[in-house]
């Protein structure tokens, strides 16, 4: 039993334990205490169904003591200064402090939002009015009288669609009107869902703004979620655009193969020889699971409608052509349970993310009574140009940059810190507004500082992370020289591998073998038949083209070699070289041509490799702490071990 294993299961892992301080030692290695509270807490992780007994306690010191007997060792080697180790400890740190540097309040509230959105599906159009290139005020305020101007023209009584037709900087309204089907929570930028979410139906929004520019938004219908679909189809292509001899004959040609598939024909087989979706075709027509919104519309109507799995639609047609539809599965929306953790990770990369963030940001200014001077800023609208939006700026050399831009905590920040991080973080952009880009460097310049400083803190704030940290350390140094001393070890020993197998190999055993041929016949004279071209010298194969010349069913033979006990046609026959009797066994003339039979013997090294090097490797791990025991002195205090509950 290993008390750790590297896997992507590490950076899941999560547990809640107290501070090591003041807990009494349950252990110690060469008089290096372990303390009570870091074997708790690992024994209780891995034992949450197990009943706290002294027997469950006495196992598992066993197990821990072996575990710390390993760390300690790596610890003597230096394995904990390689820069490989310190390399991914700190690529697992970063992971483990993702929940502790966002405000976790915040993001339960938006997963609940989002989940309750996910229930209702939303349809609507809008029109956009991008954001000019450079993004400063000025383009904002342009941006914003346009916007403002369309909506005052909107309701003084002009259509909607024909507004986005002609207005909105959304190529695809010269299509849809503006129109963007039903969708639910998590497929559109925040602000423009919230606002989608929030208007009545038959209203139109308020500007709202988005990283694409500001928007219009014009509430059309909601409904129940419909949850996911999947389908296979069958597409045969044409569109508007092909004569219309070429349109009739493919509809035609749709119906009939509709018609196939109504009478009972294999959809799948009649997707891979008619349909035009060569992606989809070659399985079968299967296409992904979808939501509303994924597809074009008649497509995903038709797709809905279809209530059990295994109804065919009606053809439908789309701008792709014609398509039959098949219901494959039909799933509702999951639980918020289920789809938390998928939910977490949208979240992380939705534009929600920003709140958590901000939030945090927010909530760490005033516990280290956060404080800026805006006026000592002012410097840099002149001190940076232009040079800097091409990533050619640097600090000038006379520059006197000392007055402090913020402190915190104790720690305060300078004109010249903030200069260098200008300096390190040039990059080309579109915004050319030095004042516009000076305030957006210094916004993420303390946000970086912060979030710097609470993550270098971590260990002293939150007692339960220090813990897990440890917790990942001592895992990933008993992964590597478990690893060097066990596990590649008996894989590339291979001298020491071969010994060890000559020492156990009556361990690995054959039971007694048949290699032989099974024939099933159709009845009593197919298999007469069968027995005499064998006794001729007749091959299989001739023997299987004379027999099955006007049906396949008259004749199977299976080639096996198998032990006593492990396929239930050969263990009812007496096994003996040659041909055994015929026998009636499910309605069948089985016989069997016992080509060899072996006698019990060692399985050779290449046939139970696996097994052996298993057992090696355990041999191995056995003599390793037959030595770290011998190497190092081990004191377990039982009075601590048995008051764990």
């Amino acid at each position: 039993m290993k008390l750790f294993k590297r896997s992507a299961a590490l950076v899941s892992l999560l547990i809640s334990v107290g501070a090591f301080a003041q807990s009494p030692s349950i252990m110690s290695i060469d008089g290096k205490p372990v303390s009570k509270t870091e074997f708790e807490a690992i024994f209780k992780k891995n034992n949450k169904e197990t009943k706290v007994t002294r027997q469950s306690l006495d196992e598992y010191i066993d197990l821990f003591v072996k575990f710390k007997l390993k760390v300690a060792e790596a610890e003597r080697l230096g394995l904990d200064t390689n820069r490989s180790f310190t390399e991914e400890l700190e690529g697992y740190r970063k992971q483990l402090a993702k929940p502790y540097l966002t405000d976790n309040a915040l993001t339960d509230e938006l997963i609940a939002e989002a989940y309750e959105r996910m229930l209702t599906e939303v349809r609507a159009s809008h029109i956009l009015i991008r954001i000019g290139g450079a993004q400063t005020p000025a383009d904002t305020l342009e941006a914003w009288k346009k916007i403002m101007d369309l909506k005052k023209k909107i309701e003084g009584g002009a259509d909607f669609k024909a507004t986005a037709t002609e207005y909105s900087d959304d190529a695809s309204a010269k299509q849809n009107g503006g129109d963007l089907g039903y969708f639910s929570g998590l497929t559109m930028v925040y602000s423009f869902e919230s606002a989608a979410y929030n208007t009545p139906v038959g209203k139109i929004s308020d500007p709202v703004r988005s990283s694409y520019g500001y928007h219009l938004i014009k509430v059309v219908d909601k409904r129940q979620a419909q949850g996911e679909v999947k389908v296979a189809h069958i597409l045969l292509s044409v569109n508007d655009n092909d004569p219309a001899e070429k349109q009739k004959v493919i509809k035609e040609k749709t119906f009939e193969i509709y018609k196939l598939a109504k009478e009972g024909n294999d959809f799948a087989e009649l997707a891979r020889k008619f349909s035009d979706d060569k992606n989809s075709s070659v399985n079968g027509g299967l296409l992904p699971a979808f939501a509303s919104g994924k597809m074009v519309e008649a497509f995903e109507e038709a797709s809905f409608k279809l209530k059990t799995p295994g109804d065919i639609s009606e053809p439908v047609q789309t701008s792709y052509g014609w398509h039959i539809i098949k219901l494959i599965e039909k799933k509702p929306v999951q639980k918020l349970e289920d789809l938390k953790p998928t939910l977490v990770k949208r979240i992380q990369r939705d534009d929600r993310s920003k709140m958590t963030r901000a939030s945090f940001i927010k909530k760490i200014k005033a516990d280290y009574k956060f404080k800026e001077y805006p006026a000592n800023l002012k410097v840099f609208n002149t001190l940076v140009d232009s040079t800097w939006f091409a990533a050619d700026w640097s600090v000038p050399a006379k520059a006197k940059l000392t007055k402090p831009v913020a402190e915190f905590n104790g720690i305060v920040l300078t004109q010249k810190d903030f200069a260098d991080y200008l300096a390190t973080n040039q990059y080309k952009q579109l915004i050319s507004d030095v004042p516009t880009a000076v305030k957006a460097a210094y916004t993420k310049f303390i946000e970086d500082r912060l979030s710097s400083y609470e993550e270098t803190n971590l260990e002293a704030k939150y007692p339960e992370f220090k813990a897990l940290y440890k917790e990942y350390r001592d895992g990933i140094l008993l992964f590597d020289l478990t690893n060097k001393m066990v596990w590649n070890k008996a894989v590339e020993d291979t001298t020491g591998l071969k010994a060890f197998y000559e020492q156990h190999k009556n361990e690995y055993m054959w039971k007694q073998r048949a290699d032989a041929v099974i024939y099933k016949a159709k009845d009593k004279k197919t298999a007469d038949a069968v027995v005499k071209l064998i006794k001729k010298g007749k091959k299989d194969e001739e023997i299987m083209k004379l027999i099955n010349t006007d049906s396949q069913l008259n004749l199977a033979n299976d080639e096996v070699v198998a032990e006593v006990g492990t396929n239930a046609v050969l263990d009812q026959f007496k096994w003996t070289t040659g041909l055994s009797e015929i026998k009636t066994i499910d309605g069948q003339q089985v016989f069997v041509n016992f080509r060899s039979v072996m006698a019990e013997q060692p399985k050779k090294l290449e046939e139970t490799r696996g097994a052996v090097t298993a057992a090696y490797q355990n041999y191995l791990e056995e003599n390793w702490i037959k030595e770290l025991k011998a190497r190092y002195k081990v004191e377990v205090n039982n009075d601590v071990l048995y008051s764990v509950q």
